[in-house]
């Protein structure tokens, strides 16, 4: 959804420039003031719109790492439990070996 506004604000930020850049020296200068304030307009909803979408990619972005770091916490997380019941268990078959020695 948002490039497709893009797109559109680029499409029609081409076309005022067009325009603009169309007039003749002779135009009235009343004209040449609508046209550059349009022109204006339109470079600054394109500049906001830009800014949008690179701040929701910046979102996306910022989501994918969160969500990865949160599946590589949880995979650590299961890895060392079951480290710690391996380690728990060694030492209890230890405990029951020495005490067999003795």
């Amino acid at each position: 959804m948002r490039g497709q506004v893009m797109a559109v604000k680029v499409i029609s930020k081409a076309k005022i420039r067009e325009k603009y850049l169309s007039l003749k020296k002779g135009t009235r200068p009343d004209i040449t003031t609508a046209i550059e304030d349009e022109l204006h307009s339109a470079r600054s909803s394109f500049e906001q719109a830009r800014f949008n979408l690179v701040t929701s990619l910046s979102h996306v972005e910022a989501t994918k790492s969160y969500e990865f770091l949160e599946a590589v916490s949880a995979t650590m997380d299961s890895h060392l439990r079951i480290l710690n019941k391996d380690m728990n268990y060694c030492i209890k078959w230890n405990h029951i070996l020495i005490s067999w020695e003795r």
